[in-house]
């Protein structure tokens, strides 16, 4: 019964990708709540923020999911919770066609985080981007020359890995997956201040 799984799906966050443990360089996926995917049998739109740290993505989430608690936010100087985060319950809506939609909301990792490489980022930026229908990038008052140049780098990167993927599984397979080097929409989010730096009962701070 699917409705009876989809309304047992918890409502709160779940980590789909951490990073390795040892050195904070790979990523892995968190395969328990992957399988939470599955109990969706509406067609699925995901949409991610991804920006650097402390930049206000979880406080942005939790605005367009319209809760007061939701993604955890807090006043930690580096980040908490890493990798990426779902919100565990699909928003419900329908599309003007009549057909039921599943919004899917991804918090992740922010850039720029002391001790923490460019590839690292890069990796966070290119699965958040993979996954996404959307993809909102938010930063912090202005949007400067450095934010765009950070950006583009992460985009470029995104691109090779992709690309790269692609070319060793037609190797084996035959076959390449032209629509993965494409990306999704982008939305870019200024905020004129910082949300306030308080604890909710969601997950750690990812900003």
């Amino acid at each position: 019964e699917p409705l009876k799984y989809f309304e047992a799906l918890p409502d709160n966050p779940l980590q789909l990708i951490r990073p390795d443990p040892a050195h904070h360089r790979k990523l892995e996926i968190v395969a328990r709540n992957v399988k939470h995917l599955h109990y969706i049998d509406t067609a699925v739109a995901v949409v991610a923020v991804v920006g650097k740290f402390h930049s206000g993505k979880s406080f942005l989430l939790n605005q367009m999911m319209g809760k007061s608690e939701g993604f955890g936010i807090g006043p930690s100087v580096r980040p908490q919770t890493m990798g990426i985060w779902m919100w565990g319950k699909p928003m419900k809506m329908e599309l003007p066609s009549g057909q039921p939609l599943s919004i899917v909301f991804l918090d992740t990792e922010g850039f720029a985080a002391n001790n923490i490489s460019e590839t690292y980022d890069a990796k966070i930026f290119s699965v958040a981007t993979l996954l996404s229908s959307y993809l909102i990038y938010n930063s912090v008052k202005i949007i400067d020359q450095g934010d765009i140049d950070y950006l583009e780098l992460l985009a470029r990167r995104t691109q090779l890995f992709a690309l790269r993927s692609q070319i060793t599984k037609s190797r084996w397979f035959d076959e390449f997956n032209h629509d993965l080097l494409k990306f999704p929409p982008l939305v870019w989010v200024s905020v004129y201040r910082r949300p306030p730096l308080f604890k909710t009962s969601g997950n750690k701070d990812t900003h």
